[in-house]
């Protein structure tokens, strides 16, 4: 019995887009950490040096300055996550869909490339 060749499968890694890898959510949290980043010093060197003027302490500037940051780090990478769920979703179907015709055919489907 001759044994069919393997076809060479996407071991399920999304190909990088241009820009060095760097894809539109990481360029838009890239962004929007920069517009941060200013906008807090901004705010820091412009408050009013009054003794009697209440300005947060140590602790609480940086938590204002941190914080967005790593909500805006944590959406980008979420929604890089979600895209390579779909696309690792996409594959999925098209496999069990390949496999489905090959059944329904009467003949017993290709077999799949290992990931060895």
């Amino acid at each position: 019995m001759a044994r069919l060749p393997l076809r060479p499968r996407d071991p399920g890694f999304p190909a990088s887009a241009g820009l060095g890898g760097a894809r539109l959510p990481e360029l838009v949290a890239g962004g929007l950490s920069l517009v941060w980043v200013i906008a807090v010093l901004i705010y820091a060197f412009s408050a009013p040096a009054e003794d009697g003027a209440r300005t947060p302490g140590l602790f609480m500037t940086l938590l204002i300055a941190v914080l967005p940051l790593a909500l805006i780090w944590a959406a980008a990478i979420t929604l890089r996550a979600v895209r390579d769920l779909r696309a690792e979703a996409a594959r999925l179907q098209a496999t069990v869909d390949e496999m489905r015709a090959g059944y329904a055919q009467g003949g017993t489907p290709a077999p799949l490339a290992s990931a060895d």
